[in-house]
């Protein structure tokens, strides 16, 4: 084999290679990117309808913040905690914030009193997609779309 023609395969590997998605970052993590818009109604309610709203809603142990999809938005973006005075407490959701956010803060454990649960409480956590998911759609800022 000649030295060209061995350059000239080697170039037409390197081009499939990366074509193909090879040889560099893909993202990866399986959650929601930081350039995708996430939607609040088609991403972030479902995760809420799902796993939230058995206790969120009147009657549920979490009624105080109800999470039903006519009113979840409203009661979340901008809100203050219904708890004070423990951590986390603050506002539920500040748009382009996560770290600042109770919501995430609550799904995730991160700033959580001791004992404490992580919502959802006495259920399974949240998947990290779902966790990635809030977190994206907060720190794009939170739109109501």
């Amino acid at each position: 084999m000649t030295k060209s023609f061995r350059v000239l395969i080697l170039a037409f590997l390197s081009v499939g290679v990366f074509a193909c998605g090879g040889g560099g970052d893909s993202g990866g993590g399986g959650g929601a990117d930081d350039t995708t818009p996430v939607s609040f109604s088609g991403s972030v309610q479902p995760i809420f309808t799902t796993n939230c709203v058995s206790c969120h809603s009147p009657g549920g142990t979490g009624a105080v913040l109800d999470l039903r999809s006519t009113l979840s938005y409203a009661n979340l973006v901008g809100q203050p905690s219904a708890v004070t005075g423990t951590p986390p407490s603050g506002t539920l959701v500040v748009a382009g914030d996560h770290a600042s956010s109770v919501l995430y803060q609550r799904i995730t454990g991160d700033g959580l009193a001791a004992g404490e649960d992580i919502m959802p409480q006495g259920l399974p956590q949240l998947s990290d997609t779902d966790k990635d998911t809030i977190e994206t759609w907060i720190d794009q800022g939170a739109a109501n779309n």
